[in-house]
């Protein structure tokens, strides 16, 4: 009897952790529900080959594409939570200085933002894994947690290529 009831405690136990620190697993957006007023549905956007995920919403009229880690870049910008908390807003000029280039970005927005042409606006989903991954930190009075999925609404306002 005390064999059976042993036996019984090691395997209940072999099925639980202990681990209460934030988990390493990237998310999935895929899996996610997002808040209404985002207007994020996976279903109709495009999945790049990096596992990011974006919408034309308008699309630029003017000039090259963005094709260039090394670009000048000008954007209106807000980033969301998936419960559609706003953590960024800010616009950044080709004239300012210093000048943000594409490759200073999260590597999920220098992916998704391929291609877009000046005048243009894109819904971009972007897992943990290409934002922020298990860091944690709070912004504009928002707490991101860790391995947070990232939303961004952006228009690019101008694209300067780089030599």
């Amino acid at each position: 009897m005390k064999l059976i009831l042993g036996l019984l405690a090691a395997a209940t136990l072999a099925g639980c952790t202990l681990d209460t620190g934030p988990s390493n697993k990237s998310s999935d957006p895929s899996t996610e529900t997002f808040a209404a007023s985002l207007g994020v549905d996976i279903s109709t956007m495009t999945k790049t080959t990096a596992g990011d995920y974006y919408k034309d919403i308008k699309v630029g009229p003017a000039g090259a594409p963005v094709l260039s880690g090394n670009a000048i870049i000008g954007m209106d910008y807000t980033g969301y939570i998936k419960n559609g908390s706003a953590f960024a807003t800010g616009s950044i000029k080709v004239s300012d200085t210093p000048q943000e280039t594409l490759a200073n970005l999260i590597l999920g927005l220098q992916d998704a933002m391929q291609g877009m042409a000046v005048g243009g606006e894109r819904l971009i989903v972007v897992p943990s894994q290409y934002a922020y991954g298990a860091t944690s930190f709070s912004s504009n009075g928002v707490n991101v947690p860790p391995n947070s999925t990232l939303i961004f609404d952006i228009t690019l306002t101008g694209v300067q290529p780089t030599p």
